[in-house]
């Protein structure tokens, strides 16, 4: 149980002893923090430790006075003065408190993040920060990072498991293991511990393709299923346009020419950082003009529930909104970029040449002959288009005939 205010004023007293103390975390006492209940229900912050071969109880604090807050800072403080061979008991934890407050992961987290919105995407710097807010401070933002062992990042894992799927663990020890890396760099630690934890899993990268059964299934069951209609509007743009999670997720109205039928992704959108354009057919246009009656006087085709839609909705609300509901969906694991293998696999199976599908899609594969060939195959990528979104809307109506004949015999 990590102490927070709540928690703390939940404590009530032994009725059958004197007084009792609580571990935080439920761990045995030594070396950790607790909180002493009287029987009259005075509560007391204590931290046991060892010093000089005998085990020592050190009282600093009644609660609520001393907060949570600082009772961490005081035993964060005093955890320092045992490492460098001090009795903590004979040292103003206080001071040492401030001293040394800027190894505290929570703090060095925010170092962390400051960096990293300097140097990368707000995509990436939004999906790094909310990994540290949901799940790397809650777990140990109150310990000194040198503190931190191989035990305390597989807490963090073995929390999020049992919420999240394996992938999405993966993630999150992606972001954790850059994370301590950066602070190795930094020389606030000598070492990563996460160095000796295993991913959850070892995945295949993007090799999901969503077949003719599993799209009519997703098309179909998409309606029934618990997420915002911008979202699923995003994901059947997806599913028909074959471009990426991200450019979905951040069009801007002013990037849409309904008069000639293009979608415009401006270069700094772009992976391969070049405008890229494309062509939209009846059934996107149809989709465009539902996110219309949604977004309102958005510029955004897509705009974010938070801050009054000054943002557009985030990438990662997709991944999230279909692991949440893939059993509704009733198709096998799958990510939204996902959908955009399916598209170049279904193309394919429609004859449509490998280069136009890579135009296409936008992929560059580091052909030398890309950074010449300026020709990008308008007509072509239209009527490749123009294919599959044909043959997405002649597997519904099959679906829909098979059904309605299965229901009269």
């Amino acid at each position: 149980m990590k102490f927070n205010p709540k928690k703390v004023d939940s404590l009530k007293p032994d009725p059958e002893k004197d007084r009792n103390i609580v571990w935080e975390d439920g761990s045995y006492g030594l070396g950790n923090l607790g909180i002493r209940i009287s029987k009259t229900g005075r509560k007391s912050w204590v931290y046991m430790y060892r010093y000089g071969g005998k085990s020592k109880m050190l009282t600093f604090g009644q609660y609520p006075k001393m907060s949570v807050g600082e009772a961490h800072e005081i035993y964060t403080a005093a955890t320092h003065w045992l490492e460098k061979g001090y009795d903590p008991s004979t040292k103003n934890l206080s001071e040492a408190s401030n001293v040394k407050k800027s190894e505290i992961i929570e703090d060095l987290s925010k170092k962390y993040l400051k960096y990293v919105k300097s140097k990368c995407s707000p995509k990436t710097y939004y999906d790094y920060k909310g990994v540290h807010d949901r799940d790397i401070l809650p777990v140990i933002g109150r310990m000194k990072a040198k503190t931190v062992t191989k035990d305390d990042l597989e807490r963090i894992l073995k929390n999020l498991k049992k919420r999240k799927p394996d992938l999405e663990t993966n993630r999150v020890y992606d972001t954790t293991r850059v994370f301590f890396n950066y602070l190795v760099k930094k020389d606030f630690i000598d070492f990563n511990p996460l160095l000796k934890v295993d991913r959850e899993v070892t995945e295949k990268s993007r090799e999901r393709t969503l077949w003719d059964d599993d799209i009519i299934s997703f098309l179909r069951n998409l309606g029934k299923c618990r997420m915002e209609e911008k979202t699923r509007i995003a994901l059947r743009l997806q599913l028909h346009t074959g471009q990426r999670p991200g450019e979905i997720a951040s069009i801007e109205w002013k990037e849409i020419d309904f008069r000639d039928r293009w979608w415009v992704i401006p270069g700094e959108k772009t992976k391969n950082k070049r405008e890229h354009h494309v062509p939209l057919t009846e059934q996107m246009l149809k989709i465009f003009n539902e996110a219309k009656l949604l977004s309102g006087d958005s510029e955004w085709v897509f705009p974010s529930s938070r801050n009054g839609g000054k943002n557009h909705i985030l990438e990662n609300s997709f991944a999230r909104a279909v692991n949440r509901n893939l059993e509704t969906l009733k198709v096998e694991h799958f990510t939204p970029h996902d959908l955009r293998r399916t598209v170049t696999s279904h193309l394919a199976k429609l004859k449509v040449r490998k280069e136009i599908r890579k135009k296409v899609l936008n992929h560059v594969d580091g052909d030398v002959t890309d950074a010449y060939d300026r020709y990008d195959f308008s007509e072509e990528k239209r009527e490749a288009l123009e294919k599959w979104n044909a043959k997405l809307d002649r597997l519904l109506a099959e679906a829909r005939k098979k059904e309605q004949e299965d229901g009269e015999a």
